[in-house]
């Protein structure tokens, strides 16, 4: 539907917000803002229930924030979008989630920008669909397009004064049929439908419930023993603060404590940051600037009012860092893990919250951003007690390795349910793997000795399991330790109290094998898995399979750590990085080797990839495909087959082979005619 010339000036602007940017252009121009004192999250704010900070982007399909360097980006072009009296719609929507809504007639403005953002998403499975192991499951980078509600309409019936729709005639008076068969009638274009938040915002009394579970939950050592400082002292890994009584509101104590609290987050024993810079270094500035973004953002999630010193501080650091929007970019990439790291501490108190503050008028009240039925999240612990999935299929031989499970404990005639057993397993200060992840373990095949555990345990009343979580967070653990629930064990990834439990990679379910003479941890794969891998072994033996799966954590791993600046000249480093790139688009995994057309597929590729990159040298494809003799799992899952024989006559029958070749005679011939 065609707009006015009013609207296509304003369209014009809009666009020019929206075209497509770097991030650097970003960062260089929120560098910029902050030297000119303007920043672009420090806005009115709205007093009459809390403190509602305006204009925080959010996903329009689901209603949820955005985070990172989206939630940076996108909060500079709504500054920009902002009305004369400084309002903005905070939504930004994709053009499926546009599309999905053309039932109701919503459509984009013809003309039209969207801006880039980047998502990422984590592959837990392969192409089908079908279950990846632990250690190939990895995050992938995607770019997706979001528009501004301003650049979105809703067509709607025109009707008259009785309410009836009016009918769209034809110049002979008869009503016109569209081309699915149905009566047309006049309609008009009316703006995007006003936004209504989903959640309305905190009380104060709920935000000052919030930051006192979160100063309680996070553990830390305050002592309110200053008249004028507030200060976070690594090496006693201490809060010294003043006194609340000594504020005028509450807020202003909440927000130092918070700030301080964001530097507590960097200490070893949690997210491990460098914190030996002395007042005015390089190494200063940047923690200041990372933790005085991450609280900026937490008091915004939490609506406590920032200082009016906010900007000038941020214009102080970055002055010490030369106004370098590389440091802001690093900035705010340690913020957004301080960010998760404290919200973990009140998610459950967050969530309870949600119920109450849920707007029914929302469109997203009813969202299918509930998480119900989400697939690809590890099993947590608070689910994990209810049983039955997840357990090993290996047969009465491996459950002969599980440590004894703790003795139930005899019902009483007071309650006729099952109290649960939960044990603890401590790791050894001294060994030499304590703290690092199990993934990184499993990578680096270290052994992790069940033996040298110490133990203790506890039996769970009934009561006590409706709130497992809860309980599960007063636990006093560190990363390495092992916790068991009835017979299923979870090797805890990070160190701290189990406050995060539920954030993905902080545990990974486990079982126990026998390995010389040790009993190690391995990745418990699951039903599904199982089942794959037994009906690969059924095909091609077992020895062929450990063979091949092997090679596969040989290539896999290896072409993770490389990098392509350092592999130029090194074919089988190509080779591996580019199986490691490449998994998902074929569809390889290492409990698949008789997956003949996807192996064949890729390493074809491979070999003409490097043709193509000598300018057609035979001698260098020829090279390549003696690389994939040597470092195919699937050459090395099936020894008795001329692979390298198969894999050149593929290549000469390839059309692709012929495209090069022809292409790079005609390159040649050009050049020799200049």
């Amino acid at each position: 539907m065609a707009i006015s010339e009013e609207e296509k000036v304003k369209l014009e602007e809009i666009n020019a917000v929206m075209s497509n940017k770097s991030y650097q252009d970003i960062y260089q121009q929120l560098v910029d803002s902050i030297m000119n004192n303007d920043v672009p999250w420090q806005k009115p704010w709205d007093g009459n229930v809390g403190n509602e900070l305006l204009g925080t982007p959010i996903s329009g399909g689901s209603g949820r924030g955005y985070t990172g360097a989206n939630k940076l980006f996108l909060t500079m072009l709504l500054n920009q979008l902002r009305d004369p009296e400084g309002n903005v719609d905070p939504r930004f929507y994709t053009y499926k989630q546009i599309e999905k809504h053309a039932d109701k007639g919503y459509h984009l403005v013809k003309g039209a920008h969207g801006c880039c953002i980047t998502m990422y998403f984590k592959n837990t499975l392969d192409k089908d669909g079908e279950p990846l192991p632990l250690e190939e499951q990895k995050w992938h980078k995607t770019y997706c397009t979001v528009f501004h509600p301003s650049q979105i309409r809703q067509s709607v019936y025109v009707l008259d004064k009785d309410g009836n729709k009016i009918p769209l005639l034809d110049k002979d008076g008869n009503q016109r049929i569209g081309k699915n068969g149905k009566f047309l009638y006049k309609m008009e274009d009316k703006p995007f439908p006003k936004y209504v938040p989903r959640f309305r915002p905190y009380t104060h009394e709920e935000t000052n419930e919030l930051i006192e579970i979160l100063i309680k939950k996070s553990g830390a050592v305050i002592s309110h023993d200053q008249g004028n400082r507030n200060f976070y002292r690594p090496g006693e890994d201490a809060l010294h603060l003043t006194p609340p009584s000594t504020y005028k509101d509450i807020n202003d104590y909440y927000r130092t404590a918070l700030h301080e609290l964001c530097h507590w987050t960097g200490h070893s024993s949690r997210l491990n940051r460098n914190l030996r810079g002395g007042f005015g270094s390089r190494e200063y500035a940047r923690e200041e600037l990372r933790v005085e973004i991450a609280a900026a953002f937490i008091c915004s999630n939490f609506n406590i009012p920032l200082s009016e010193q906010h900007g000038a501080y941020l214009k102080n650091w970055l002055e010490v860092l030369d106004k370098d929007p590389k440091e802001m970019e690093m900035a705010q990439r340690e913020a957004h893990r301080i960010i998760n790291y404290i919200n973990n501490l009140v998610r459950d108190k967050v969530k309870e919250l949600e119920a109450v503050r849920e707007n029914p008028d929302s469109e997203y009240s009813d969202s299918e951003d509930k998480n119900k039925g989400r697939k690809n999240n590890p099993a947590k612990p608070d689910e994990a007690v209810k049983g039955g999935e997840g357990k090993s299929s290996k047969g009465s031989e491996e459950k002969s390795n599980q440590p004894e499970p703790v003795p139930e404990t005899p019902q009483t005639a007071d309650s006729l349910e099952k109290l649960m057993s939960v044990r603890l397993h401590h790791v050894d200060d001294g060994m030499k793997w304590a703290g690092k992840s199990f993934i990184e373990t499993v990578k680096e095949k270290l052994p992790i000795d069940f033996k040298q555990y110490k133990s203790s345990s506890a039996d769970i009343i009934p009561a006590v399991q409706e709130k497992m979580t809860e309980y599960l967070m007063q636990l006093d653990v560190k990363a390495g330790d092992v916790l068991q629930v009835e017979d299923r064990l979870f090797y805890l990834n990070k160190s701290g109290k189990l406050s995060n439990i539920k954030e993905n990679n902080f545990f990974q379910e486990v079982s126990i094998r026998n390995f010389k003479g040790m009993q190690i941890f391995a990745p418990l794969e699951g039903k599904k898995r199982e089942q794959i891998k037994a009906e690969q072994i059924a095909q091609i033996g077992q020895e062929a399979f450990d063979a091949y799966r092997a090679q596969f954590r040989d290539v896999f791993f290896a072409g993770e750590k490389a990098s392509h600046e350092n592999i130029k000249d090194n074919v089988e480093m190509q080779y591996k990085k580019f199986i490691y790139d490449h998994t998902f688009d074929y569809g390889l995994s290492g409990i698949r080797p008789c997956d003949q057309k996807a192996w064949q597929k890729a390493d074809m590729d491979f070999c003409l990839k490097a043709f193509e990159n000598s300018m057609g040298d035979a001698v260098a494809m020829f090279n390549a495909v003696n690389i994939v003799q040597q470092h195919s799992p699937y050459a090395v899952a099936n020894p008795k087959l001329e692979y390298s024989d198969y894999l050149t006559d593929c290549i000469m029958k390839n059309p692709e082979y012929q495209k090069i070749k022809t292409g790079m005679g005609m390159s040649k011939e050009n050049s020799s005619q200049r």
